[in-house]
């Protein structure tokens, strides 16, 4: 599968200037992150963002191990397409989820080393729609590191992924070259944030656009 045959997710948007910019490269994917802690955490009300036209952009909540009744109740205000779970959510939390929001597309995030544990994945193949396969570091995304993308060879599928993780435009001749072999089998994707920045939460639109050609129309 080569890079232009996956979707683009761009994460972490904060203000609605800058989300209708970057929505004029026609991302697949938006991502409003809801967990507080984080710097690109979202305080556009869901007022503001029902006025932006999203036409064929898919919008996507990332929560970490919030409870379900609040990402349930976030996701029915702002109309969320998806939802991305970063933390230690079970199979159980999301089923039930995926009970409450059946519509919704279920994103289960792992954070990858060499060490990890494939088999961990196995009771969440029923349960979610994607994976996204990120960089292990200190917060639960985010990091702006890549990691070594060989060990996704590892990976037994069959559920797609996103990959993830400091991708940024130095890396699109890797990207293009690792789109070619075994490891990127099951990818569909891949989800960009830090690495397209001005600041936290401020994305360079021209910077997404190229991206975006990347991943389209090469």
């Amino acid at each position: 599968m080569r890079l232009n045959h996956w979707e683009l997710k761009v994460c972490g948007m904060t203000q609605r200037d800058n989300i209708q910019a970057v929505l004029e490269a026609k991302p697949d994917w938006m991502g409003l992150i809801f967990w507080p802690e984080s710097k690109r955490y979202c305080t556009l009300t869901a007022t503001a963002w029902q006025t932006i036209d999203l036409a064929q952009t898919k919008s996507v909540g990332v929560f970490v191990d919030q409870p379900i009744d609040e990402v349930a109740q976030i996701a029915q205000t702002y109309k969320l397409n998806g939802l991305q779970l970063h933390g230690n959510e079970s199979p159980e939390y999301l089923k039930t989820l995926k009970s409450i929001l059946p519509k919704a597309t279920v994103i289960k995030a792992f954070s990858v080393d060499q060490d990890f544990n494939w088999k961990i994945l196995m009771p969440y193949q029923a349960c979610c729609d994607l994976f996204l396969f990120d960089t292990k570091g200190p917060l639960p995304g985010g990091n702006g590191t890549a990691f070594d993308w060989s060990i996704l060879t590892q990976y037994p599928g069959p559920t797609p992924f996103l990959l993830s993780g400091g991708i940024h435009l130095g890396l699109t001749k890797s990207l293009l070259a690792w789109g070619n072999t075994p490891a990127s089998k099951w990818c569909v994707g891949i989800d960009v944030n830090s690495g397209f920045e001005v600041s936290p939460g401020i994305k360079n639109p021209e910077q997404i656009k190229e991206i975006s050609l990347q991943c389209k129309q090469l």
